[in-house]
């Protein structure tokens, strides 16, 4: 089949974006399931204080940490994912 011209740069750009949309969907499911597991770890370090099998103060640490550096990082990520793709209409 002949090159369609303009047609065939087209097609090929969608399926690029395609495919950097579809790593960039696996990624952020990776990233929020992972942040969702860390949440679930705060209750059980929190139970490990209270059993003094950790140091007082060594959950909220944890919780500090993760609220200045991770969660950022996390709620920031969907408009990163989104500027990777040249086609997504700017709002």
């Amino acid at each position: 089949m002949p090159q369609l011209g303009p047609l065939a740069a087209l097609c090929e750009g969608y399926r690029f974006d395609s495919l950097k949309f579809n790593l960039a969907s696996r990624d952020m499911q990776r990233l929020t399931a992972d942040a969702h597991q860390r949440l679930h770890l705060y209750e059980q370090f929190a139970k490990l204080e209270d059993q003094g099998c950790a140091r007082q103060g060594f959950t909220s640490k944890l919780w500090e940490t993760e609220s200045t550096f991770l969660w950022p990082t996390v709620m920031k990520s969907p408009a990163v994912f989104k500027s990777t793709l040249s086609h997504v209409p700017a709002h």
